[in-house]
């Protein structure tokens, strides 16, 4: 479901001009799974994480 999501959100940056992929984890179960995956805790916030589209590229392979 993961891939899927970042490939559908790939497709859209590419029409958008968006250089981040930004999360909101629901709980701690969920933010330790997002940061399994390579995303980035923001700073001064607890549940928001980023990736870049590069990053998204290189782990998932999609774009």
């Amino acid at each position: 479901m993961l891939i899927d999501a970042v490939s559908k959100i790939m497709g859209a940056a590419q029409a958008s001009g968006g250089r981040l992929i930004v999360v909101d984890a629901i709980d701690e179960s969920a933010f330790d799974f997002y940061r399994k995956y390579g995303f980035t805790p923001v700073r001064n916030t607890e549940t928001q994480l980023v990736m870049k589209r590069s990053t998204a590229l290189a782990a998932f392979g999609v774009g």
